[in-house]
């Protein structure tokens, strides 16, 4: 008998205890949902929305620096301020090269058009993310694109020295590549030998000598008696990066007002950046 009421008290402890542990587990669950009962985008800091949103990019993309070309699309490392189609290996579509070819330059303005309706504004492209339709969130987005760099690295921009990649290596690797490279080479003889020097000898003419111009601070040709309008650009550190080459290729007049040079524009954005992809071979 005794062994008996023994056993009662056991179970009616065990219970006891039970009872308080439910207790306890309904006021913990009861305080959780005091917690996330509020909206988690309301008073959210940019940067953490930012965040929050590009976790539905990494399906698709890399996002560290590693740049892992073994997803479906191109990695995102230092996107902010790069031109559009230049990671070198990747397999762009007809309709990035396109804007490759016409500089465009994943900055503010061209990232918030592209992620609210990607296929509007890239008519043509691969990509399957349909957009995010409020500013606020593609906002939070793009300021979280801007930090995904080395932390003492600036944007790539005109006045830097920073590489915004190869504009011509998606167009030379293309089925036509090597008609481009021909096309190349034969505009820069028929539009850059009359002024300017493009061997090893690196002589001034009309223009100063293009050997070595690629990635070459502006106004640094020795012995080459620049425009003042050139000489100012060059003061402020334009280096002819790819993006500042393509530019001027474009209208030389327009983005080097009081320029002396009278090469004629190159309309064709595809035969620009054969030019460009000519240009860094002189070295």
């Amino acid at each position: 008998m005794k062994n008996i009421n023994k056993d009662y008290l056991a179970i009616a402890a065990a219970i006891g205890l039970l009872g308080l542990f439910v207790t306890a587990l309904n006021v913990f669950h009861e305080e959780l949902e005091v917690v996330t009962s509020s909206p988690p985008t309301q008073q959210q800091p940019e940067m953490t929305l930012g965040k929050r949103i590009a976790r539905s990019c990494v399906s698709c993309h890399d996002m560290s620096r590693s740049r892992s070309m073994q997803l479906v699309g191109p990695p995102l490392w230092e996107v902010f301020g790069r031109v559009s189609g230049v990671v070198p290996g990747y397999d762009y579509s007809a309709a990035h090269i396109r804007k490759s070819a016409e500089c465009m330059v994943w900055d503010e303005e061209s990232l918030d058009a592209y992620l609210a309706n990607p296929k509007a504004y890239v008519p043509g492209n691969k990509m399957a993310f349909a957009g995010l339709r409020d500013a606020k969130e593609r906002k939070a987005l793009i300021s979280y694109l801007k930090t995904l760099r080395y932390p003492d690295e600036p944007p790539a921009s005109l006045f830097t020295g920073n590489e915004t990649g190869d504009l011509s290596e998606a167009l030379f690797a293309s089925a036509e590549g090597e008609v481009w490279k021909s096309k190349g080479e034969e505009t820069v003889r028929r539009v850059c030998w009359t002024c300017h020097d493009t061997g090893e000898t690196a002589e001034n003419k009309h223009g100063p000598y293009l050997w070595k111009i690629s990635g070459r601070t502006a106004g640094t040709a020795t012995g080459f008696n620049y425009s003042a309008s050139m000489q100012r650009y060059a003061d402020q550190g334009l280096v002819w990066n790819d993006y500042n080459l393509c530019h001027f290729l474009k209208d030389p007049h327009n983005y080097i007002p009081g320029s002396t040079s009278t090469m004629p524009a190159i309309k064709d954005h595809l035969t620009r950046m054969a030019v460009i992809g000519t240009l860094r071979t002189l070295q």
